[in-house]
């Protein structure tokens, strides 16, 4: 049993972790969605990668109650039809389209910026992107009907940043924030 207020705090950041087990299927998730949509679109660098409270260490392993964020990263070239303002929904639908062929019993929703994947453990957001040259992404916002900036990458770098000034309870105290 915890004696000092450290203690406690580690004990209870430990508690709120996700386990091996769930980084294996998150993983194994993203791959395979991933290998899905690379399938039948371009992708910029062939990147599929996990943003978002994954990415910064930040989720709990209460997964059934958040979300884990998959940014699929278009070829511009190839998928640029869809930069505009219609293409902010015809790219989810696409998105979509592929999702339920590939797994055909998993319920799957179009969102504001993903496709969101109902599955037995969590809930998977495929959010597709652009690279932009100036750093950053965009991702399709179907309600302003634009492409809007993001830097989940960077956002996530400072994070760690932070978490290192202090001395690594910055995220711990964030998971179990969230978890409270």
């Amino acid at each position: 049993m915890a004696t000092t207020i450290k203690e406690s705090f580690t004990a209870f950041a430990s508690n709120v972790n996700i386990t091996d087990r769930q980084e294996t299927v998150v993983t194994n998730c993203k791959s395979n969605v991933g290998a899905k949509i690379k399938a039948t679109l371009k992708l910029y660098n062939d990147e599929a990668r996990v943003i978002g409270s994954w990415d910064r260490d930040t989720l709990v392993r209460y997964l059934s109650e958040g979300d884990v964020d998959v940014m699929v990263v278009l070829n511009y070239g190839a998928n640029k039809g869809w930069d505009s303002a219609d293409g902010t929904s015809q790219v989810l639908q696409r998105f979509k389209a592929i999702l339920d062929e590939a797994y055909p019993t998993t319920p799957c929703s179009i969102d504001r910026h993903c496709v969101t994947m109902k599955l037995s453990e969590f809930r998977l957001d495929v959010v597709p992107a652009f690279s932009m040259t100036t750093g950053g992404y965009e991702i399709p916002d179907t309600r302003r009907k634009e492409w809007i900036k993001t830097d989940p990458v960077s956002f996530a770098e400072r994070m760690t940043r932070i978490n290192k000034a202090m001395d690594k309870d910055f995220i711990p105290l964030v998971k179990m924030v969230k978890a409270w």
